[in-house]
């Protein structure tokens, strides 16, 4: 979502000795990316903040080569519970419901 994320990766990358890691900052929907070259496209909790989930997913696709593989973690707000209820939950729930409102989710 920012560059200054980037940065912190790029920096706990290095720390970590990582040396065939790269990161670009791009939209979902297009990311200009090689297409047909990678062996494995991945996210994690990213669908649940686009209005187009199923464009992003296919740009994901295009990303692919033939035997490739596509993994995409996300949540279900229908999954999250509590019990007992308490308010922390159900300020979440109301937090959750907004955004998707505001996402015309």
């Amino acid at each position: 979502m920012s560059g200054e994320q980037l940065r912190v990766a790029e920096k706990n990358a290095g720390a970590a000795g990582l040396t065939n890691v790269s990161f670009q900052e791009a939209s979902a929907y297009e990311t200009k990316l090689p297409r047909g070259q990678f062996d494995l496209v991945s996210s994690r909790f990213l669908m649940c903040h686009l209005n187009d989930p199923a464009k992003a997913l296919s740009e994901m696709r295009t990303l692919l080569r033939p035997d490739g593989i596509l993994v995409c973690e996300d949540h279900d707000d229908g999954g999250i519970f509590s019990e007992p209820q308490t308010g922390a939950y159900e300020r979440l729930v109301e937090i959750s419901e907004a955004v998707n409102r505001s996402l015309g989710l």
